[in-house]
């Protein structure tokens, strides 16, 4: 089996399921309701979420192993900031437990294949 040439931030595995996050957030906070409260969280989760593959892909496109190695440090930051907002939505019943923890495991995911890149990138 021959391993698929990465030619663009968006052939990265980890950057795929981070954007496929930023989609289901996306659909979520449609339904938050339509007050400060609900405001506030779906900033929040909108950019920190967004940032994750965000930072992944700048990382990528820098050309530099030092640049993408911090870019890379951030979405693991960003993405357990997310975390973080996701169980205030969910302790406000904005989203299900079910939700919170398809969540919760992408989040895992996409944390372990950060560290995984994180490591076989050379300096």
């Amino acid at each position: 089996m021959e391993e698929k040439s990465i030619k663009s931030f968006e052939d990265l595995i980890v950057w795929q399921k981070a954007d496929l996050m930023w989609q289901m957030i996306c659909d979520d906070v449609q339904k938050f309701p339509n007050n400060r409260i609900g405001w506030v969280l779906s900033d929040q989760l909108l950019r920190s979420i967004g940032s994750i593959s965000a930072n992944i892909a700048e990382g990528y496109g820098s050309g530099y192993p030092k640049e993408f190695k911090h870019s890379l440090r951030i979405s693991r930051k960003e993405c357990t900031e997310a975390v973080n907002w996701l169980i205030k939505a969910q302790r406000l019943n904005y989203i299900t437990e079910q939700r919170l923890l398809e969540y919760r495991n992408l989040a895992t995911e996409i944390f372990k294949m950060i560290n995984s890149l994180l490591s076989k990138i050379k300096l």
